[in-house]
């Protein structure tokens, strides 16, 4: 099946100064930069057929982190933020927080009075998304190295909640993969960022400050999943793959405590 995998660029110099950055262009953080080794060693064998990025620099230079070469496509560059473009949250939040509220849920309200709206951005992305997508053909695999704003229009379609934001933004680095399957887009990875450690840094702040955290784990693959079966309440046995599974998973995060 066709497989398009997005990955945001990695952490920028705005992103740690909490300014809104969406068509201009700055730097990654010295953090960020250090996370696109791992980056780049966690998709070294994915064999992408073709590895696109939005031109800006923060995502050019993360997907030189495990592509020798790319192609640049506007379509997949941030939402145009308006006037918005440079402030903080809180200025905008301050300043023009009863606009930014129209737009988020209106969805057909430009952002920052002269940018996108996010209804225009999700057509701009979606378009551009399954132009791809039938690019690809039946079983061809491509990377999209893009930005949050725009993956929020990525995967409006994917997640419930329509209408509100039902997510935070993926992280720097994080991983999202669109599968089609039975000539349907679907969501199969949601901002996975294992190669960056076991605990996420959004997780291990919460741990940090006494919040509660629930990790939900899938099972391991059954035999009844190798073999396209239904299993409900029936219980079937790991494969080997399961089983395989269950260890990495176990070496991984390594052993809890049950309560």
């Amino acid at each position: 099946m066709a497989e398009i995998t997005f990955i945001r660029h990695a952490q920028s110099e705005a992103n740690v100064s909490g300014v809104w950055n969406g068509k201009s262009d700055g730097p990654l953080s010295d953090h960020g930069v250090g996370t696109l080794v791992p980056l780049g060693r966690r998709l070294a064998d994915a064999h992408f057929d073709v590895v696109i990025s939005s031109p800006l620099e923060r995502t050019r230079l993360t997907a030189e982190a495990f592509a020798d070469a790319y192609e640049t496509d506007e379509r997949f560059i941030e939402i145009d933020l308006g006037i918005w473009e440079g402030w903080p949250l809180q200025r905008v939040m301050e300043e023009d927080g009863e606009w930014l509220d129209k737009a988020v849920h209106d969805r057909d309200v430009p952002m920052g009075r002269t940018g996108e709206t996010l209804n225009q951005a999700g057509k701009r992305v979606l378009d551009a998304t399954d132009a791809l997508a039938e690019r690809l053909g039946e079983s061809g695999k491509a990377a999209v190295v893009t930005h949050g704003g725009l993956l929020q229009a990525v995967l409006h379609r994917h997640l419930a909640g329509k209408g509100r934001r039902i997510h935070a933004f993926t992280a720097n680095t994080g991983i999202s993969r669109i599968v089609w399957w039975m000539d349907i887009p679907r969501l199969a990875t949601f901002n996975d960022v294992a190669h960056l450690g076991a605990i996420p840094q959004a997780v291990d702040q919460h741990l940090e400050a006494g919040d509660p955290v629930l990790a939900l784990v899938r099972h391991g693959r059954t035999k009844a999943n190798a073999e396209r079966r239904w299993q409900g309440h029936g219980d079937w046995d790991l494969d080997e793959v399961g089983h395989e599974q269950a260890r990495a998973l176990g070496d991984w995060y390594g052993r809890r405590s049950v309560v």
